[in-house]
């Protein structure tokens, strides 16, 4: 399957399902990072905390951070989250 095909997928999953990604690349993120001292781990946690970020993310944003996985993926890079839009 070619990355073109997809992106086209991505594209038709609905928000909700971009912004479930999202959320659980986020949460990764913070899980990884937890221990990282050029990070506020106080203000990450503060930002996702009560999803007003998330929710604030437009669907070409939410389209990206799959896109992205997804690229992560393909070039054998360790991925967030195992959604994999079916062929």
């Amino acid at each position: 399957m070619f990355i073109i095909d997809i992106h086209s997928k991505i594209k038709n999953l609905s928000t909700e399902e971009l912004r479930r990604n999202a959320r659980l690349y986020f949460n990764e993120l913070r899980d990884r990072h937890h221990q990282d001292n050029n990070l506020s781990l106080k203000w990450f946690i503060e930002l996702f905390k009560d999803d007003l970020y998330l929710e604030s993310l437009t669907r070409e944003e939410l389209e990206a951070i799959t896109n992205l996985e997804y690229l992560k993926y393909v070039i054998g890079k360790r991925r967030t989250f195992k959604l994999m839009p079916t062929p």
